[in-house]
């Protein structure tokens, strides 16, 4: 039987300008829209939606000043009146300016740091005890919700993974996530390279703090498994390896191959209104060919048609959560 997918859903682009430099950020972006912020315009759009379950707002920087928060908590407070879970990524630095309305919105806050007290400041350039402080705040003043840590791991922060887990003594963080860095065609420039899935599994393999902190997932998909073949067989060896090394090394739920991203009703809207499937989402270059503007289509009818693309191929399914979009990949190759 043939299974059904659904919009189920959003992840929100909501501005276009952020306080921090990131050397691996794929979010730069060169709009023809006029100003920064998402507009009242778009955002009625969004909220036309119907059937999500989760509402995932990231920036560039979300709580860039009290414009964006204001725009933030508007969209928070409009779907988790729905029962919506709102999730939200930021890099922590003006987490001071989360209202009490916005705190009893969210439903997870995802901080990205990739570096702790001795490779924070070199890496990201920010201030970590102003984030630290951030965080103490947001618990006393009542915040119940997840709050999770994200990391990229490339050629550079693989070097950094211990100092993160170490510096979780002063966040207690729910969950301290890791993922690779992937190359995306974007308008900026990025300064560091990525560091190959084999190289960061056999580190995480070595690093016993990971493997011992229940609080520690490294998570890729397809994409990062993509990111460095150049031929289909190599691809097909590449799943292979890491299937294998994982059962062989991890604990079951320690490195987690994620299900490609659509297949989990996964759809992008920009704040200038561009509508895109999750790789396109990756590549702020591609933006204007692949994406559609929310005024010219639906997006469950963009997600549809983002579907139906695959529908007359084959799923490669290996293992429960497994799933191989079969032509995407041929495509992505050549």
């Amino acid at each position: 039987m043939k299974k059904e997918y659904s919009l189920k859903r959003v992840a929100l682009t909501i501005n276009n300008v952020c306080n921090l430099n990131c050397p691996h950020c794929y979010l730069q972006y060169e709009s023809e829209a006029p100003g920064v912020m998402m507009s009242s315009r778009v955002r009625e759009r969004i909220y036309s939606l119907n059937g999500i379950e989760m509402v995932i707002i990231v920036g560039m920087e979300p709580f860039y000043n009290k414009e964006s928060v204001k725009i933030l908590e508007e969209i928070a407070e409009t779907f988790s009146s729905r029962d919506v879970q709102v999730n939200v990524i930021t890099n922590g630095l003006n987490l001071n300016l989360v209202t009490d309305r916005l705190i009893n919105s969210l439903s997870v806050i995802d901080i990205s740091l990739d570096g702790g007290r001795m490779s924070y400041q070199g890496y990201r350039k920010g201030n970590l005890d102003k984030i630290v402080r951030n965080v103490q705040s947001l618990k006393t003043r009542g915040y119940t919700g997840q709050l999770n840590c994200l990391n990229v791991i490339n050629a550079e922060t693989i070097g950094y993974i211990e100092d993160v887990i170490e510096v979780d003594k002063e966040f207690c963080f729910d969950k301290i996530f890791f993922s690779p860095y992937i190359r995306t065609l974007n308008d900026g420039s990025n300064t560091v390279e990525i560091s190959p899935m084999k190289a960061i599994l056999k580190k995480l393999r070595q690093c016993t703090s990971f493997l011992k902190n229940q609080k520690c997932v490294m998570f890729f998909g397809v994409n990062h498994v993509i990111s460095d073949v150049s031929k289909e067989e190599e691809l097909v060896e590449r799943n292979e390896f890491l299937s294998s090394y994982i059962r062989e090394n991890f604990d079951e739920d320690k490195v987690v191959y994620a299900l490609e991203s659509l297949a989990q009703g996964l759809l992008r809207i920009t704040y200038d209104g561009i509508v895109l499937d999750p790789y396109h989402a990756l590549h702020p270059s591609l933006y204007k060919d692949f994406g559609a503007s929310i005024f010219d289509t639906v997006p469950e009818e963009f997600y549809k048609r983002c579907i139906a693309m695959r529908e007359d191929e084959e799923w490669s399914i290996a293992g429960e959560s497994r799933v191989f979009p079969i032509r995407m990949l041929k495509e992505l190759l050549h």
